[in-house]
């Protein structure tokens, strides 16, 4: 019988287990670093507080929104979600698609947003502690993937390696049972 992962983020670093042996990457040098920096690096493991991954995922959605990206998004829950649902109304207006996940208990929120994007809900899986903000880069998919710790911290990572992000997508898709796809735009 196959264990099921209780963290969302085992399920990604089972494939590439070296990953987790990477030193998270101390705050203060990430918190004022530019996306191209980001990027340069390469990829980075992390613990981080709420301001300094809103910061991060910023980045990420304004790099969608001037390269006309695909991206996901996905929020803990709804109180963090109505927080940017006025910013990703105006988001996806500029990009091809969006799916946005959250932990929508009720089935009716974030539907009038335009037909290229998706909502979905994670209630009831363990992607109800995720934020994770995924866009298409330069070489395929990269964006921050991160869990909410039981302090409030988040831990998780950022990467442009394709293969880990999409592993990070597949992910989803499984545990939702959804086909988040990037190959098409």
């Amino acid at each position: 019988m196959k264990q099921e992962y209780v963290k969302y983020l085992d399920g990604v670093y089972e494939k590439f287990q070296n990953l987790k042996k990477v030193p998270p990457t101390d705050s203060s040098k990430y918190e004022k670093m530019t996306l191209d920096e980001l990027m340069k690096k390469g990829f980075m493991n992390f613990k981080a507080s709420k301001k300094q991954l809103l910061r991060l995922s910023i980045l990420i959605e304004k790099y969608a929104q001037k390269n006309n990206a695909p991206l996901i998004a996905a929020f803990e829950d709804k109180a963090k979600f109505k927080y940017a649902e006025d910013r990703y109304a105006e988001i996806i207006k500029q990009i091809p698609m969006a799916w946005i996940v959250a932990n929508f208990h009720n089935p009716f929120l974030a539907q009038n947003f335009p037909k290229n994007s998706e909502t979905i809900s994670c209630n009831g899986t363990n992607l109800s502690t995720v934020w994770a903000v995924i866009t298409k880069g330069p070489a395929g998919p990269m964006g921050l993937v991160t869990e909410e710790m039981a302090d409030g911290s988040y831990e998780g990572f950022f990467s442009i390696s394709p293969y880990i992000v999409q592993k990070a997508i597949d992910e989803i898709n499984r545990i939702l049972k959804v086909k988040i796809d990037f190959s098409q735009f």
